[in-house]
């Protein structure tokens, strides 16, 4: 789930007011007030740094740190880079959505992540597979697709994508699937 404190959160505002990006923002608040309904997160609460937080240190080590981790999470930054898009990927242990949430939460308080256009995630439970696509159409069945075939259950995969200003159509998945192999295979 993307996380900005408020509907009116700058990365929403566009320059120029065309019919496509009127939509867009709207779209955009309607999501963000069904994550609020789905997650019970206020959409106004304090889910980005608090004033005087360093932005660059993830629970202690910086979050550019090749296998920072948080006292929860493995998070390994700047893996690819294609077009000025660039990924990163986290994940931890996870039994429940509640803690996934937690976890995505905890990852959102760093300034970096919480800026980012897609946080995409997925885990498999034993109630079976979760995913959130945020934004990013299909990429949570990717990695849904990827822990079915290792056989990982119980732990929850986020692929973090800042948006570089050109789309890259299909690339977009290629590259999902191999910020969870890069992910997989550093576990």
């Amino acid at each position: 789930m993307t996380c900005f404190s408020s509907p009116a959160a700058p990365g929403l505002a566009r320059k120029t007011q065309t019919p496509e990006n009127a939509l867009f923002s709207l779209l955009r608040v309607a999501n963000l007030w069904v994550l609020t309904l789905v997650s019970g997160i206020p959409v106004g609460s304090s889910v980005l740094p608090t004033a005087g937080a360093d932005p660059g240190v993830l629970g202690g080590l910086h979050a550019t740190d090749e296998g920072a981790k948080t006292d929860n999470m493995l998070t390994l930054d700047n893996i690819i880079s294609d077009r000025g898009s660039k990924y990163a990927v986290s994940g931890a242990p996870c039994a429940s959505i509640d803690e996934a949430r937690a976890l995505i939460k905890e990852l959102c308080r760093t300034k970096k992540f919480a800026k980012a256009t897609h946080n995409t995630w997925a885990f498999i439970g034993e109630a079976g597979p979760v995913k959130n696509d945020d934004g990013e159409s299909g990429a949570g069945m990717v990695i849904v697709r990827m822990l079915e075939r290792e056989g990982l259950h119980n732990h929850l995969i986020v692929v973090t994508r800042w948006f570089g200003g050109k789309h890259l159509g299909g690339d977009r998945f290629r590259h999902v699937q191999e910020s969870v192999r890069i992910y997989l295979d550093a576990l």
